[in-house]
């Protein structure tokens, strides 16, 4: 991620020139890489920090080039949903005129395919979405309208893979804020042989066919597109959601404005110099914790978990902050810890506003969990330190 951003652009600049010349005026838009800042995988450093720079440089290229293509941000992919409200958080706004979503349920949970219907899992379609709408009001970006650019299903038979298909469609057209859903794949070659089943059309080459094999996916998504032509924020109609708790966590001390440590299980030390707000944080060095009490949540229940944290050590590049939430199940002490989903990354914060970084994630309570501590800890080969401040469920 830390390539030259001129050169990203001068690449952009140059492939725009190439088609314009071949196909004047059928460029729509550029989207400015693919899924690797939102995918990134450890030890990868922060790669929104890193993809701001590329994208504000592009977005000003392409413009100065052609104001009427649009500018696309990256396809926030494997439940990165944090790396769009990054991306505001490093002066993004403005810089990209959609955003933009690739989703795919096959790949969320290992050996499972989570059913985008599923109302009771984060990966749910409508909350996914409608929960990236939220961070995008967050900001005021109305005009930063969502484009599912990838989404499909090769794993399933035709007539689910279809039925989920014109699900997706029909919750995107009644969202009321996704312009456009596409497929991917719409041609796959092979046919039948080796070929992509996630596609609409199935043929023996995909560059030059001698056949074209319609599936079902393909004459329904035709029905669909043809029963609803107009899409927009005038036709939105009430969409379900994952069910959100009744009410916030009331939590002890979430700022530590106490100037204890009081409402914490673990924790470092009360820091009066170095804060996000108010008149203290809480400082933690090395691979050490920082832990939230023991609290009461709704079970079968969404939470959003928010934190602004800062991180700084001697090597940047091999210390980090990993996160985790206890989740305890009812009646029993027995605990499981899961991670929030693809948020790696959390390395040194001195490139965001005020060196500080605001850390939010979803989190749907299992239906045999009733507490729940959120972990905050220091990991990776360098000593280093960290301070959390302003934690809220």
């Amino acid at each position: 991620m830390s390539y030259n951003p001129v050169k990203y652009a001068d690449f952009v600049i140059a492939l725009l020139n190439y088609c314009e010349a071949r196909a004047p005026g059928v460029v729509e838009a550029v989207e400015v890489e693919n899924e690797h800042p939102t995918g990134a995988t450890y030890p990868e450093r922060d790669p929104s920090r890193y993809y701001i720079d590329i994208l504000k440089e592009t977005y000003r290229r392409v413009k100065a080039h052609n104001p009427n293509i649009l500018v696309i941000m990256d396809g926030i992919w494997g439940g990165a949903y944090h790396h769009l409200d990054d991306i505001y958080q490093l002066g993004g706004k403005g810089y990209f005129d959609r955003t933009n979503v690739h989703y795919y349920t096959e790949d969320y949970v290992p050996g499972q395919t989570v059913q985008p219907t599923d109302i009771n899992t984060i990966w749910h379609y409508a909350t996914t979405m409608r929960y990236l709408w939220r961070m995008a009001e967050d900001y005021e970006d109305y005009s930063a309208v969502m484009w599912l650019t990838e989404f499909g299903w090769r794993q399933q038979p035709e007539n689910i893979k279809a039925d989920w298909i014109i699900y997706t469609l029909d919750q995107s057209r009644k969202l009321g804020f996704v312009e456009k859903a596409e497929i991917y794949v719409g041609l796959s070659g092979g046919y039948p042989g080796g070929y992509d089943r996630m596609g609409l059309i199935y043929t023996d080459n995909d560059s030059n066919p001698s056949f074209l094999q319609l599936t079902t996916s393909y004459y329904r998504w035709q029905a669909y597109a043809s029963s609803y032509p107009a899409w927009g924020l005038s036709h939105r109609e009430l969409v379900p959601t994952v069910t959100p708790a009744a009410q916030d966590v009331a939590m002890d001390n979430p700022g530590f404005e106490s100037g204890t440590a009081d409402g914490w299980s673990s924790y470092g030390t009360i820091d009066a110099t170095v804060k996000y707000s108010g008149r203290y944080s809480m400082r933690q060095v090395s691979t050490n914790s920082i832990t939230t009490q023991l609290y009461t949540v709704e079970p079968g229940r969404l939470y959003e978990v928010t934190a602004w944290a800062k991180v700084d050590a001697p090597n940047p590049d091999t210390y980090y902050l990993w996160l985790a939430v206890g989740e305890f199940r009812t009646g029993t002490m027995d605990s499981q810890w899961p991670a929030p989903p693809n948020y790696y990354g959390v390395y040194d914060t001195r490139y965001y506003p005020k060196t500080w970084r605001r850390l939010r994630f979803l989190h749907r309570i299992p239906d045999n969990v009733d507490r729940i501590v959120v972990a905050f800890s220091g990991s990776g080969s360098t000593n280093g330190t960290f301070w959390i401040d302003d934690v809220s469920i």
